[in-house]
């Protein structure tokens, strides 16, 4: 049986340095240390992505981006952007996903991406309801936690 592939946005691999006094955000950082947990076990593989690297390059909060860089490094393998994932960016876009979500989008189910994980309420309504044809299933890192069981 072949080993699930996971890409993880990078509000999911951020999740662990939010505030942990909110109950949702404190469930979805156990989640996320689960799913880094079952990668290192090799349950999982946990890809990374060039688009990752970009978007953590914007943050301005220094200690937050140079915490996720080191686990976006840890990642692999690390996925490329190509035409065929900017052109599919391009038509995620057209249904009201932008900028670096529609390019996680792309790239996660360009390269065969089993689950696309993310904390953002919006996308996770994108994977529930847009009729959008994906291989990649999108759910949040808790309902990944309670599947893979």
């Amino acid at each position: 049986m072949a080993v699930p592939i996971v890409y993880m946005d990078l509000c999911c691999l951020k999740r662990p340095y939010d505030d942990q006094t909110d109950p949702k955000v404190r469930l979805e950082t156990d989640a996320v240390l689960i799913i880094l947990s079952m990668a290192e076990s090799g349950k999982i593989r946990v890809v990374s992505s060039e688009v990752l690297e970009f978007e953590n390059a914007e943050n301005t909060n220094v200690e937050r981006r140079q915490r996720a860089a080191l686990v976006i490094s840890g990642l692999r393998p690390k996925l490329r952007l190509n035409a065929v994932a900017i052109a599919a960016a391009k038509e995620i876009e057209m249904r009201k996903i932008g900028g670096y979500d529609a390019l996680h989008l792309a790239i996660a189910n360009e390269n065969g991406v089993d689950s696309f994980l993310t904390t953002d309420a919006r996308l996770l309504r994108f994977g529930a309801k847009s009729g959008f044809r994906m291989h990649t299933k999108i759910m949040s890192p808790v309902d990944f936690v309670k599947e893979a069981r």
